[in-house]
């Protein structure tokens, strides 16, 4: 059973931002089967690394599709992805240093995160996004 399960409810009616938040889900589901398993060391480190670069090129991807669309509400996203990225940095280096081994008070707190981000501040822009098509976004897979 996975540490967090896409469902509908977390959609935001875009496909290519629905899977790259699918993407975010599948590296913290990795990170918790790693930590499962016992298995957190420098190999697994990758995968908290890759979690903070997808997140990174995330919240640039929407931001980007959020201006293109002319979003109201753009500068206060951008406030929160700034926030939330610079938390996450924190906790990454604080991992990476040793300060902290707490990897399920991590977890925790990113799979939070990530489904407060899209319960709430993701749900303001849908009718906007629906109404206001942007073209192709350029997707990492």
């Amino acid at each position: 059973m996975n540490f967090l399960e896409w469902n509908q409810s977390f959609s935001v009616g875009d496909p290519k931002l629905d899977d790259q938040h699918r993407r975010l889900f599948a590296y913290l589901n990795d990170l918790h089967a790693a930590w499962q398993d016992g298995q957190i060391s420098d190999p697994q480190l990758e995968i908290l690394d890759n979690l903070v670069i997808y997140t990174r090129y995330h919240c640039a991807s929407e931001e980007n599709c959020l201006k293109r669309i002319d979003y109201n509400l753009l500068a206060e996203h951008q406030q929160i992805h700034a926030d939330l990225v610079a938390r996450l940095l924190a906790r990454q280096k604080a991992i990476a240093t040793g300060r902290t081994a707490d990897y399920l008070e991590f977890l925790t707190w990113f799979r939070t995160q990530i489904v407060d981000h899209l319960k709430h501040e993701d749900q303001k822009y849908i009718s906007h996004l629906a109404t206001h098509r942007v073209p192709e976004l350029v997707s990492i897979p």
